[in-house]
C-alpha cells in the first residue's frame, strides 16, 4: 500500500533563491518513488520579485500571494487550506529535503495512526543534528536559561539532556523547520495561531494535539537538513523580540496571567545579567558579535521596561 499524499506547505518572505532551488529540489522526479506530493507556496508580501519567479518558473505549485506579511502561523493556515492530501509537511525556505525523503516520512505517519503530528530528525549541512525536539517550555528552564545554566547538559531538560535520538520517540514538541501534520487535526484545532507572529506557534500546536490525544514523534527518518541563513538573519532585532513576545504569550495562553509576568520578569533578567560581560567584551573592540549581542540586550531590556507595551507587547516591524 502507497504511503499517504503529501502536501508540501512552504511559506516564503524575501528568500527567492531558497524557495527557488527548494522547489526545484521538490519538483525533479526520483527513480523508485511514486507518491503524490503537491507543493503550496504561501507568499507573505515579498518585496524580491519571489512571487514573479515562482508563477514563472513553477507553475505547477500552488501559489498564494498574500498582501502582507501575516508571520509564520498567519502563512501556514492559508496554505493548509489550500492542502488537498491527507498529510501537510511545513517546510522552511531554508530547509532541504528530497520527494524519497518526504515518503519515507509518510510512510511512518501511515502505520501509526495515533501520531498526530511528527518531526524528523534536522541535521545541520555538516551532518550535525540539530536540537530539534523538546519538551513543553517550563518557567523552571527559563530560569536556568536566564542565569546560563540550561547551556549545561544536565540541566538542560527542556532539550530532553541533548540525547541524541537515535531510534523514534515520543516526544512533548517538535520543530516547525520540517514537521508532518495530519490535514484533519490541522482543521480540527483551527490550524496555528496567529496570535504567534513567529516562534512557539509549532510548540503551541503540539501541546493542543496532545491535549486531543494524539501523540508527537521525533523520528531519525530521511534526511532534512537545515542549510540556515532565512529571513531571520536579515531582521535580527525584530526576530530577536520576537522570540521573546512569544515566549510570554504561550506561558499567558498556557499559564494564566501570573505565569506570563514571571516569564517576562525572566526575559528581562536574562538581559540585564548578559549587558555588562557583553559590554566589556565590546569595549576591547576585538568581538563584533559581542557588539551585536549587546545592542540586542539593550533592545529588550528597554522593550520590556515599557509600562506602555502591556504584558505581552507587540514587536514594532514597520522598519
Amino acid at each position: 500500500m502507497p504511503p499517504p499524499g503529501v502536501s508540501v506547505v512552504i511559506v516564503n518572505w524575501n528568500t527567492r533563491d531558497m524557495v527557488l532551488r527548494l522547489l526545484e529540489s521538490l519538483s525533479a522526479p526520483v527513480d523508485g518513488v511514486d507518491h503524490e506530493l503537491q507543493l503550496v507556496v504561501v507568499d507573505n508580501d515579498s518585496s524580491d520579485d519571489s512571487v514573479e519567479a515562482i508563477r514563472s518558473e513553477f507553475p505547477e505549485a500552488k501559489l498564494i500571494a498574500q498582501s502582507e506579511n501575516r508571520g509564520f502561523a498567519g502563512g501556514v493556515n492559508p496554505g493548509v487550506a489550500a492542502a488537498t492530501q491527507p498529510l501537510v509537511l511545513l517546510l522552511n525556505t531554508d530547509a532541504k529535503t528530497s520527494r524519497k525523503s518526504i515518503a519515507e516520512a509518510a510512510e511512518y505517519m501511515g502505520r501509526f495512526p495515533e501520531v498526530g503530528v511528527l518531526g524528523p530528525q534536522i541535521v545541520t549541512p555538516n551532518h550535525v543534528p540539530e536540537s530539534s525536539a523538546w519538551r513543553d517550555p517550563s518557567l523552571a528552564w527559563l530560569a536556568l536559561s536566564a542565569v546560563g545554566l540550561s547551556k549545561l547538559r544536565a540541566f538542560n531538560f527542556e532539550r530532553y539532556h541533548e540525547r541524541p535520538f537515535v531510534e523514534p520517540a515520543e516526544v512533548d514538541c517538535v520543530s516547525g523547520c520540517a514537521m508532518m501534520i495530519r490535514r484533519d487535526l490541522m482543521n480540527e484545532l483551527g490550524g496555528f495561531d496567529e496570535g504567534f507572529f513567529m516562534y512557539f506557534e509549532e510548540t503551541d500546536f503540539c501541546v493542543r494535539a496532545r491535549q486531543r490525544g494524539k501523540q508527537v514523534h521525533h523520528a531519525p527518518i530521511g534526511k532534512f537538513v537545515h542549510e540556515g541563513g532565512g529571513t531571520a538573519k536579515t531582521v535580527r532585532l525584530r526576530t530577536f523580540l520576537d522570540f521573546q513576545r512569544s515566549q510570554i504569550l504561550f506561558h499567558k495562553k498556557h499559564g494564566g496571567v501570573g505565569a506570563a509576568i514571571v516569564a517576562r520578569g525572566l526575559l528581562a533578567l536574562g538581559s540585564a545579567l548578559r549587558i555588562p560581560p557583553l559590554a566589556a567584551l565590546a569595549v576591547t573592540g576585538r568581538s563584533g558579535r559581542a557588539r551585536r549581542q549587546l545592542g540586542l540586550h539593550l533592545n529588550n531590556l528597554a522593550w520590556l521596561a515599557n509600562p506602555l507595551g502591556g504584558l505581552v507587547p507587540d514587536v514594532d516591524r514597520s522598519q
